[in-house]
């Protein structure tokens, strides 16, 4: 049976950009601060702790310092987003264990992300053709809101689409169901209108399943559902 969406979800990381460039950039001047010499193989022990990180933050397996954690578990502001960021690097580089350190270096790998933001192939001209064919077109992401403007203007997009939402706007990450309060509150609460488009089974087809949402897996890691 055809459907017609009226609303389509994007996530951004390897979904409309190949997130490993930017990484890759980040990752290199952050080691370079710390006089380390980057190599592949910290990439993929990156991988490794942001996969593991975000799944345990999750499964509630995070535990937050409470000088960091104001706004309790369902909020999220920018003092308990650095931290959350921050304990990746932490465990990517386990010698530096001052937390204004690793707040230094979030800072430098988050502004060196920002200088490499390369969209996939043919991305860019598909948003244009759906803004065009009036799809009403909104970010879901779980990244830092700002740097999610930033990627978007990047790569020349950010005309076309409505609003951003974030931990930031919504006070938790994919795939709570609460994330999603705010998008049905503007754009309508019936499910049918929405199609959610990720890279991520749990997080976006995760959130799209949690909310009887339609999803299209935009597969970019090679992940196998089960």
């Amino acid at each position: 049976m055809k459907k017609s969406y009226r609303v389509l979800v994007f996530d951004i990381d390897d979904t409309l950009i190949i997130e490993k460039h930017s990484v890759v950039h980040g990752l290199e001047a952050i080691f370079a601060a710390e006089d380390k010499q980057y190599t592949d193989t910290d990439y993929e022990r990156w991988c490794d702790i942001e996969f593991k990180f975000w799944d345990d933050y999750r499964n509630d397996l995070v535990e937050i310092p409470e000088i960091y954690n104001d706004g309790g578990r369902d909020g999220f502001d920018r003092q308990k987003r650095d931290w959350l960021r921050s304990e990746r690097l932490r465990k990517l580089m386990p010698n530096t264990t001052k937390q204004e350190r690793l707040f230094q270096l979030l800072d430098i790998f988050e502004d060196e992300i920002k200088n490499k933001v390369v969209p996939h192939d043919g991305m860019v001209s598909l948003i244009k053709d759906l803004a065009t064919a009036n799809y009403q077109l909104v970010v879901a992401t779980d990244g830092v809101h700002d740097i999610a403007e930033h990627k978007l203007k990047a790569i020349g997009v950010s005309s076309y689409f409505d609003q951003i939402f974030s931990p930031l706007t919504t006070g938790t990450i994919k795939p709570k169901p609460e994330f999603f309060k705010q998008i049905f509150e503007q754009y309508g609460d019936n499910s049918a209108d929405y199609l959610i488009i990720g890279n991520s089974l749990n997080a976006d087809v995760g959130l799209a399943n949690n909310l009887v949402i339609d999803s299209c897996l935009f597969n970019s890691w090679d992940e196998t559902p089960e």
